[in-house]
Formats: structure tokens, sequence, C-alpha cells
């Protein structure tokens, strides 16, 4: 089944970076922390992760940020703890 992504990540050269763009709105989004996004889109579809990569896209056109959540989670004592098990 070849099913059409809703989102997509396009080179923006214009103002350095990327965009997402939401084929069914036609919306697009500059996400500040590209590089980590755009890092960890390519790592879910690399890894065949497709519905991640849609959702973790879609986070981030919501406006929630999900690299900047992950990353202060990440940061956080509470995964501190998880790591030290």
């Amino acid at each position: 089944m070849n099913k059409t992504r809703r989102y997509n990540i396009i080179s923006n050269s214009d103002r350095g970076g990327v965009m997402i763009f939401d084929v069914e709105t036609g919306s697009v989004q500059y996400p500040v922390c590209w590089q980590d996004l755009l890092a960890y889109y390519n790592y879910l579809v690399g890894q065949g992760r497709i519905e991640e990569s849609q959702k973790l896209l879609a986070d981030s056109m919501a406006g929630n940020k999900p690299i900047t959540r992950m990353l202060e989670f990440l940061s956080s004592p509470a995964a501190a703890a998880c790591h030290s098990r």
C-alpha cells in the first residue's frame, strides 16, 4: 500500500533550514529546532517508522514542540533516574 504522506519536510533555501508542509491544508511551519527535528525524522523514516515520523511532524505543526519537549525530558531528573537503573 503506497499511502501519500500528509506532512513533508522541504528544504527552505530562502530562510535556511527546513519547513514542514501539510499536503491537506497547504500550511507550512518553520521549526526552530529544525536540525534536531530533521535528524529525528530521518532516523524514524530510515527505521521504517513512517507513522511515528508523521506524528512527529503533526505535533510540530500543532505547535507542540516535540523536539523541545524531548530535550527537556532527557535533561530532567526523571530521565536521569530512568538511566541510572
